[in-house]
């Protein structure tokens, strides 16, 4: 098996067992609640690797990758279930609503999830050998159908295995959507005469047949639905009714959102609560707060592609370091920098209690300063090196995989060497696709979510408001974010460039008190589209905690920011960012002006007082 790009993305859906089994890194150490026996959601931006774990915890990907050697040592069963499948048809469902659609919808989803784990076990276990225990759960399967309202057809050569089952699911999901379709085309309500299965009364009863199998290892299921926040506020709300029901000894809900879960109370109006009812994960917030974890994974995930591609014999055989080379004249101007700091601080002029820390906020910031010159463009600054893509990615693999990819497309489209003799990316090739790729994220990518906002002002049905703050439009949610970022880029980019600044490298700001329901949903909906990661921070009076939101280092290139190393954080007001919202360059102007000696970064600045 070789991959011709060893840094071409392929979705997990489409990936082979033994395809996850080679290229996967273990992550479990950094997110061990993942296997434990409790529901959990797990939260990440698009492209953090949260398919890619759910899909390893599946028996034939863990066989593979000889985790376990027989079925026996299962620890749990884990079945894969993506929610954003073409084949569940979320749409269709729209035609329904009230108590019909809550019936429905639930109805689908298990018959969705009921097809997923029959399908697994008739691959794993559809033999000879196991025929008496199947035909009796095949003979409970048909009469738990029937007392669901189910009208059994007679099939020519019906073999009682799980892959008959699967296939009386299959017709089942057809007749249902056949009936959704129907619908369109009358005025008047139509009568539906097939079963409606439910969590418990099915779900749950058919997994607690299947765990008294004797064949079958008894441990619990893993249902893991990914990108559960694809499904409407209504359905989402189905999901925490099961959630509340505290199946675990049996079932084990594993939840993963792209940030966008928009409620956590069931179809009752009951609030689901964490740690009583599950566990959350949040793989954005440990990989930006735990820079080696992630850096140490990225390096795995580059030794083992390296290898699949033919590049490398093994896992030792080729160093990131070496594959993704940096700068070598911009590493000499920044180790100069280094030196004059050093000589500065041993002559009694440093700004820290030790040298390196000064190093640390003040080099990098110094060398882009003197590049920068009196043009104030550092456009000659290079981002290449592996550190620098790893700083980059912000803890987002498929953000470190994606423009690696083009870097090697781009060496391979010159024809020199064969794909399986490059074994290096040249600093040249490294700095100009990271720097196309950044610029993509705010300009086309932005865009996009213009484009498509007039569209989602129609249906503000999946957001839910209390009084206090009320939907904002979607095309004005995108327009203040695109400001917001904008304005705290060129300001942190003048932080930069300001020798005087007691702290210059800075990529993210803390609130101080609360957060008025527009800017909280325009700062949500930056988390939701990968441009910020939300976390917490204590308040300065040590008795309470703060919102801090930290920029996508994917964003450094395009506004000529450090992605590495120590960051240090301003704290700003929540009017004063409602103000970056509507006037970014005013806000820049503004706050550019405070006097670093005087006011210092952890003070609040208000607008209106400069």
């Amino acid at each position: 098996m070789t991959w011709i790009n060893p840094f071409q993305y392929k979705t997990p859906e489409s990936l082979t067992a033994e395809e996850i089994a080679s290229v996967f890194v273990d992550v479990y150490s950094d997110f061990s609640k993942l296997k434990d026996i409790t529901h959990t959601f797990i939260h990440g931006s698009r492209g953090t690797g949260k398919s890619m774990m759910l899909r390893y915890l599946e028996p034939r990907v863990l066989l593979q990758a000889g985790e376990i050697k027989e079925l026996s040592e299962l620890s749990f069963f884990a079945v894969h279930i993506p929610v954003k499948s073409p084949s569940l048809k979320l749409t269709e469902l729209k035609r329904l609503t009230g108590s019909a659609y809550s019936s429905f919808t639930e109805y689908i989803l298990v018959l969705y999830i009921c097809q997923k784990i029959l399908r697994l076990l008739s691959f794993l276990y559809d033999k000879l050998q196991y025929q008496d225990e199947i035909e009796s759960l095949y003979r409970f399967f048909k009469e738990q159908l029937v007392l669901e309202g189910w009208q059994p057809q007679t099939i020519e050569n019906e073999k009682p295995s799980f892959k008959q089952m699967e296939l009386i699911c299959d017709r089942e999901f057809t007749k249902s959507f056949q009936y959704l379709k129907r619908l369109s085309f009358c005025s008047q309500p139509v009568d539906y005469n097939g079963p409606l299965l439910g969590y418990q009364d099915f779900l749950l009863a058919l997994v607690k047949n299947i765990k008294n199998l004797s064949f079958f290892p008894k441990v619990p299921f893993f249902i893991m639905l990914d990108d559960v926040d694809n499904l409407d506020i209504d359905a989402q709300r189905i999901i925490n009714n099961w959630v509340s029901y505290r199946t675990t000894d049996s079932i084990c809900l594993k939840l993963s959102t792209q940030n966008r879960y928009r409620t956590y109370r069931t179809e009752s109006g009951q609030l689901i609560e964490s740690p009583h009812d599950y566990s959350d994960i949040d793989i954005s917030r440990v990989y930006t707060s735990k820079r080696n974890y992630y850096y140490n994974r990225i390096e795995s995930i580059v030794r083992k592609r390296l290898v699949m591609s033919g590049i490398a014999k093994d896992d030792n055989g080729i160093n990131p370091k070496d594959f993704f080379p940096e700068n070598p004249k911009q590493r000499s101007g920044i180790e100069k920098e280094k030196e004059i700091i050093r000589s500065k601080w041993a002559k009694g002029k440093g700004r820290s209690s030790r040298v390196a820390d000064d190093i640390t906020r003040y080099a990098v910031p110094e060398y882009m300063r003197k590049l920068a010159g009196s043009s104030r463009s550092s456009s000659t600054y290079s981002y290449s090196g592996f550190d620098t893509l790893v700083d980059i990615s912000s803890g987002v693999i498929r953000w470190f995989l994606e423009p690696a990819s083009r870097m090697f497309e781009a060496v391979k489209s010159q024809g020199v060497i064969p794909s399986s003799q490059i074994y290096s990316i040249p600093y040249q090739i490294q700095d100009q696709e990271i720097k196309k790729w950044s610029e993509e994220f705010i300009l086309q990518d932005m865009e996009k979510l213009k484009r498509t906002a007039v569209s989602d002002d129609n249906n503000n049905s999946n957001v839910e408001a209390s009084v206090d703050k009320l939907p904002l439009c979607q095309i004005s949610k995108v327009s203040k974010l695109s400001n917001l970022i904008d304005a705290l880029g060129n300001l942190f980019r003048s932080r930069i460039l300001d020798q005087h600044a007691s702290e210059r490298k800075v990529m993210s700001f803390m609130i101080p008190g609360e957060i008025g329901g527009n800017l909280s949903q325009i700062l949500d909906f930056g988390v939701e589209a990968g441009y910020f990661v939300k976390t917490t921070i204590s308040n300065k009076e040590g008795w309470g905690r703060n919102y801090m939101y930290i920029l996508s280092k994917r964003l450094a290139p395009h506004f000529r920011l450090d992605p590495g190393g120590y960051a240090h954080h301003l704290s700003i007001k929540a009017e004063d960012l409602e103000f970056a919202c509507d006037y970014p360059k005013q806000f820049v102007t503004k706050r550019s002006k405070l006097n670093e000696e005087k006011v210092s970064d952890n003070e609040q600045l208000d607008i209106d007082s400069i």
